[in-house]
Parts: C-alpha cells; structure tokens; sequence
C-alpha cells in the first residue's frame, strides 16, 4: 500500500479516533451537567444503524465500525439498539420505535444516533442510502433513501437532556454505476 492508498487508511483511523473522542467527550460532558453527575435516574438510549454490503461498492470498514460504537455505548451504560444492511422500511421502523423510547424515557434522557453507510444529498436534501435498494440515481434517491432531515426533526420534537447525532458516512458518488449524487 502506497501513496494515496496508505493516506487514506491513516486519515480513517484518525477519523475514527476522533469519532470514538468525541462519542467519549459527550457522555462526559453530559455527566457534568449542573446535578446531574450523580444522578441514577438518567437513562441513556442508543440507535446505531450500520450499514456496509451495497451490492455495487460495499464498504469495508462501515458495519464493523458500527459495531464497535455499539460496543462503546454499552459500556458507557446505553441501551443500545443496533441493526445493519436494512431496507428503507425496516430503518424507517427503527428510527420510529426509538423515538417511541425517546418519548417514553422522559426529559432526563441522553439520545445518541450513529448512522453509517453512503450518504447523498439530493437538490439539498440530505439522504442516508441503503444496501437493500434498487439502481440508485437522483431522481430516485428520496424514495429509497432515509432523509436525515425528518429524522433530526424526530429528534429535536422529544424533550431530552441531550441529543448526539454522529453521521459517518461515505460519499455516494464513489459508487460504481452511480452518477449525479453528492455528498
């Protein structure tokens, strides 16, 4: 491995470094809260998604990265719900049955969301895409995708202590076969 190849790999495991940091930083930050360091009723809840075998360009890293953020939640004291390689209706179900929890949990909650997979934007629409569906292309994106937008809106409508939203995604336009998307 050369060049560009070795620059790449070093610039994703300083990436993800910097990822789990900052994952650390927050809880640490949430722990700090005035009364709030010691409080046993504060729950913490967790979506992680990871998305990884697209058919077209499957990504190596982006499950496994997800699965060790589960990892790191759960120690940190997260009930973690996590779920890999979905189809648009299966994470749209995801995304609403942890915001059932959200609603659920009460005002004391600390919400983390972390996403992985291939991400486009479309006419300034921010998109999640997903393993399981068809030929990706512009027109088609927003019916196949999970847009971040409405799940930011979900999220900001649960009164919650604190909401972390992590997006690791890579850009779509490094597909093959997959023209006129952008990241």
């Amino acid at each position: 491995m050369a060049g560009p190849a070795l620059r790449r790999v070093i610039l994703l495991a300083i990436f993800r470094g910097l990822a789990a940091l900052l994952v650390l930083a927050s809880l640490a930050l949430a722990a700090t809260l005035p009364g709030r360091a010691a409080e046993v009723t504060q729950r913490r809840l967790a979506l992680v998604l990871g998305n990884a075998s697209y058919p077209a360009a499957p990504l190596a890293t982006s499950a496994n990265d997800a699965g060790l953020i589960a990892a790191v939640l759960r120690d940190a004291g997260f009930e973690v719900a996590a779920a890999r390689d979905l189809d648009l209706a299966t994470a749209q179900q995801s995304v609403q049955e942890f915001v059932n929890r959200l609603e659920a949990s009460g005002p004391e909650t600390v919400a983390f969301v972390y996403l992985s997979g291939y991400g486009a934007q479309i006419l300034g629409e921010n998109y999640l895409l997903l393993p399981a569906s068809p030929m990706l292309m512009p027109d088609n994106v927003p019916a196949q995708g999970l847009l971040l937008s409405q799940l930011l809106r979900a999220l900001a409508a649960v009164p919650v202590q604190q909401r972390i939203v992590v997006l690791d995604l890579a850009r779509a336009d490094a597909m093959p076969g997959v023209a006129g998307l952008t990241a």
